[in-house]
């Protein structure tokens, strides 16, 4: 997902956060991959009290059900 993306399918302001742990990212990164990591949470992710929202879970689904289409639109090359 890069930052042309966010704005159709998140209508707050997208804040970089990095959260320690495990996760396929992790991996892709140890294989090469520049992957991103992105959801809608609490600030308690990755802690002992980890918890989320069903309003969270909701936006998360409907955030990346809209991925695909926006992916599969076609894109100009720069310059």
């Amino acid at each position: 997902m890069n930052t042309d993306t966010l704005p159709h399918v998140v209508d707050d302001p997208v804040y970089r956060r990095s959260a320690a742990g495990g996760g396929d990212a992790k991996v892709l990164r140890h294989d090469g991959i520049p992957p991103v990591e992105f959801g809608f949470g609490t600030q308690t992710a990755r802690g002992t009290d980890e918890y989320t929202t069903t309003e969270a879970l909701i936006r998360n689904a409907i955030s990346y059900g809209a991925l695909p289409g926006l992916y599969a639109q076609p894109t100009s090359a720069a310059g």
